[in-house]
């Protein structure tokens, strides 16, 4: 058995407490009760680059005190805190990361840098449960909270970059919107300078019509009385050639009359009177007036009517108008058709009007007629004024109403137009 050793021995063996402490790889600081720094390890001088000599024997705030370039520095503070209650309290209190920046020595350029750490302050008790000192550890995480900030940085900007995306977006659908709006009230403007230019020529026509129907009527009636004389001698000569040819001259001279009396039809509707009135009746009327006087034979006319139509509020002898003329269209549409019909449909179209189709099986419109239908003076017809349709516009839109014109699937045209229900919305 070996020799028991001696006192001597043993404390020549005892460690190194402090060299222990000062070697740990922590980053530790032994405090006394009044906060003065007894100990450090290496490597937390390092990391607060201070040296040993520099700072044990002085009090902990004085050697770390807050930046005070910073405003809102609260590290010491919260330092304070912290280590009352571990003397408080006798036991470890974590403190949560703080922001504490530590002082650069002379040789570095001196004033404050920034660092975070994350501290636990843990009392030192001896046998009898006293405290005779703190112990000070923190860890810096410095690094870690600026990757934070810097993530955070990051996604902040990815928020704002979407932000800035939407922005432009909503702005791009703005500057669509403004110019749709612009492009409409372009077309707009270019209507109403058509209308104007239509009210023009309207007007011109007015005073044209006016002037060669007053000088027109003397001549045309003087010439009608002269070939009646004609007639009447080429009949008791015995000349029936003569005959024929003043007959030919006299249905010329009626025509003149005729397009001289459209004419101020057109340019001049007269006083209008809008009272309630049977639609369907004056339907049937318009209908058997336009063939007395076409005097057509082998077209079907089928009215189609809902049940309990309402009275419509119109100017009779005007409605009646448009009706002879789309009538008479439809049928001189249908001389070459193999089956010539004419449907008339009436239904209530909404609660302040009512709607009227009439529908012929006719060769349909040409793409190049149906965009000039209804203006003045253009006609398909070698011996039509072109008149006719333009009337009809004019009288259905004095009545607030619209007139359309379209194809009908299978062949034929269709004309609707709609007038307004007595008592809803009606004059």
């Amino acid at each position: 058995m070996a020799a028991l050793l001696s006192r001597s021995d043993l404390a020549v063996m005892a460690p190194d407490f402090r060299a222990l402490f000062e070697g740990a790889p922590g980053l530790y600081l032994a405090l006394s009760p009044d906060f003065i720094i007894t100990a450090a390890t290496d490597a937390y001088l390092r990391a607060t680059m201070t040296r040993r000599e520099d700072i044990v024997g002085r009090d902990l705030f004085e050697v770390f005190p807050d930046n005070p370039d910073d405003p809102s520095a609260t590290g010491a503070g919260n330092l304070r805190a912290s280590l009352i209650r571990v003397l408080e309290l006798r036991r470890p209190d974590v403190m949560p990361v703080q922001k504490y920046d530590i002082r650069l020595p002379d040789d570095r350029g001196g004033g404050f840098v920034e660092r975070y750490w994350s501290p636990l302050n843990t009392p030192v008790l001896d046998d009898a449960g006293n405290i005779t000192g703190l112990l000070h550890r923190v860890e810096d995480v410095t690094e870690l909270v600026r990757l934070k900030e810097e993530e955070k940085a990051q996604d902040q900007l990815v928020l704002d970059q979407q932000a800035v995306i939407e922005r432009l977006r909503a702005a791009n659908e703005e500057l669509n919107e403004f110019a749709e709006q612009r492009r409409r009230e372009e077309l707009r403007i270019q209507e109403l300078q058509d209308e104007l230019l239509h009210v023009t020529r309207v007007s011109t026509m007015g005073e044209f019509a006016s002037a060669i129907s007053h000088e027109f009527n003397q001549p045309l009636t003087a010439i009608g009385n002269y070939l009646g004389v004609v007639r009447l001698l080429s009949e008791q000569s015995g000349l029936p050639k003569l005959v024929e040819i003043s007959e030919k001259a006299t249905d010329q001279l009626h025509r003149a009359g005729e397009i001289v009396r459209r004419l101020r039809t057109f340019i001049a509707k007269g006083e209008t009177k809008h009272e309630p009135a049977d639609i369907a009746l004056v339907i049937e009327e318009a209908r058997a007036l336009a063939f007395i006087g076409l005097g057509q034979s082998g077209v079907l006319v089928r009215l189609e009517a809902s049940l309990e139509l309402p009275a419509v509020q119109i100017d009779k002898i005007q409605v009646q108008q448009v009706l002879l003329n789309l009538i008479r269209n439809a049928v001189e549409a249908m001389e070459d058709s193999e089956i010539r019909e004419i449907v008339i449909r009436v239904e209530r179209a909404n609660e302040g009007a009512v709607e009227i189709e009439i529908r012929d099986t006719g060769p349909g419109l040409p793409e190049v007629v149906k965009s000039k239908l209804f203006q003045p003076f253009f006609s398909t017809k070698q011996s039509g004024m072109g008149l006719g349709l333009s009337l009809c516009q004019s009288i259905v839109n004095s009545h607030g109403g619209t007139i359309v014109a379209q194809d009908v699937p299978g062949g034929g045209t269709s004309f609707s137009f709609n007038l307004p229900v007595a008592g809803e919305g009606g004059e």
